[in-house]
Formats: C-alpha cells, sequence, structure tokens
C-alpha cells in the first residue's frame, strides 16, 4: 500500500523560492559563459557556479521523499529518483512523538524545506535521526532493531497500524 507525502506550505514556498533563485543565478551564468569571449577566469567562475548549483538542486531532487510504500515486506521510502528500503522484520518500534519532542532539532546534513526536510538531524531526545519528511505534522519515529531511527511523515497515519503488524 502507497501512503502519500505532501509538503507543507513551508516547504511549498521554500521550494519555490528556492527553485527561482538558483534557476535566476543559473541562467545569469550561463548569459555570462556565452558572452566569456575566451576570458579563462569567467568561464571558470561561471562554468563552477552553474556546475555547483546544478548538483545542488539535482542532488536535492534525488533524495527528496514523496510517498512512502509497505510492500512485500519491506517499508520503501519513494523518491523523485530512486528509493530506500527498509525491512518490516528490522522494525523494532513505532511511535507518534509529540510536537514538542522536536524542539532542538539540529540539522547536521540535510535539507531544511527544499522539496521537504530530509538527511541526518540530530534531536536531544532520539540522538541521531533520518528524516525522510516531507510535511512538518504527521511525523512517525521507527526504531530499527540495529538502533537506527528514521522519522517520516505521511498524510494518513494509519500506516503506523500497519507497520506495527
Amino acid at each position: 500500500m502507497i501512503y502519500k507525502g505532501s509538503l507543507d506550505t513551508l516547504a511549498i514556498v521554500i521550494t519555490i523560492i528556492v527553485v527561482v533563485l538558483l534557476l535566476g543565478i543559473i541562467s545569469r551564468s550561463v548569459m555570462e559563459l556565452i558572452n566569456a569571449d575566451g576570458d579563462g577566469m569567467a568561464l571558470l567562475i561561471h562554468g563552477l557556479v552553474v556546475f555547483v548549483l546544478s548538483l545542488a538542486l539535482g542532488l536535492s531532487l534525488y533524495f527528496a521523499p514523496r510517498a512512502y510504500a509497505i510492500q512485500e515486506g519491506e517499508l520503501t521510502i519513494q523518491r523523485y529518483v530512486g528509493s530506500v528500503s527498509y525491512p518490516l522484520t528490522d522494525i523494532q518500534e513505532v511511535s507518534i512523538p509529540e510536537a514538542g519532542d522536536f524542539h532542538g532539532t539540529i540539522r547536521t546534513f540535510g535539507v531544511g524545506g527544499l522539496l521537504g526536510y530530509f538527511g541526518k538531524y540530530y534531536n536531544k531526545k532520539f540522538g541521531h535521526v533520518h528524516y525522510y519528511l516531507t510535511q512538518r505534522k504527521n511525523r512517525v519515529l521507527i526504531t530499527m532493531s540495529d538502533g537506527k531511527k528514521i522519522v517520516i511523515s505521511p498524510d494518513d497515519l494509519g500506516i503506523v497500524d500497519r507497520l506495527k503488524k
């Protein structure tokens, strides 16, 4: 069964602003590359700008969660490109934490709004967690048998009952 993950308003606004800003910078750098007339420094700088910003957008798109699926004995986080799966047999605990449990969470290596909230985070209460969130509500904490913790945010919290079975 597939559980959709909708972006919340903040993620939508951040995504629109960042994409428009980055595409504007990239298009400006492309124009500068076209007009560089063999200027090595301009080619290097604007080429790097285009590469780095395009890479940032591409990686964000690659890792951004969009839905969650339970099928064939696995919890699969479906992303725009590729997916990541966890065997249901490795799930030790599933819970719905209070909203206040996430206060003070620090992003250690991840994205905080562009196409969602995903990557590695640290929380005083839960320790190191892997976020696969599309929104800041409906958070479900899943503890794996190896101690790894992941947090997902499906639109339908019925996934909790399915994961507990």
